[in-house]
């Protein structure tokens, strides 16, 4: 346990072998922070929690590490227990076209755009809709879409 949630990250991260330059964002979720972070081209999830000690740093989910080299972009998606035990449904995937710049994800009668991120070009988000819900749509560079992928787990 250390004093602050910046120290927790510093030192999760240093556990996990990650820079901090490969955190894609952070989230905040019932006051707990979730970590996106790029390792060795994999997609990982990290939280940071505050307890009676201090704050603390943990990793419930595997690493999403996705390989494609016929196909434009791969989606995968699972949920992660934060430590006061709340469930947060991750959707994630990587971009191989160079000509998407950005995804479209519709779920719950809303669309969300998502931008591409980072060297390994993850896109990622939290969500409510459940899975099978979601249609997952990329944008290409002009503009247009191609075909859309309705997601299921």
């Amino acid at each position: 346990m250390v004093s602050s949630a910046e120290q927790a990250v510093e030192y999760g991260l240093h556990e996990e072998q990650v820079e901090l330059s490969d955190v894609l964002t952070t989230i905040t979720v019932d006051g707990e922070e979730l970590i996106f972070y790029e390792k060795y081209g994999a997609f990982g999830v990290g939280g940071v929690n505050e307890g009676s000690r201090g704050y603390q740093w943990y990793r419930s989910s595997d690493y999403l590490n996705f390989q494609g080299e016929d196909t434009p972009y791969m989606t995968g998606g699972f949920t992660v227990q934060t430590a006061k035990g709340r469930n947060v449904n991750i959707l994630a995937g990587k971009v191989f076209d160079p000509k998407i710049t950005s995804m479209t994800v519709k779920g719950n009668n809303e669309a969300q755009v998502l931008s591409v991120t980072g060297h390994s070009r993850f896109f990622f988000m939290a969500h409510q809709s459940p899975f099978s819900e979601l249609e997952v749509t990329p944008v290409m560079g002009g503009g247009g879409q191609v075909t859309k992928e309705v997601f299921y787990r």
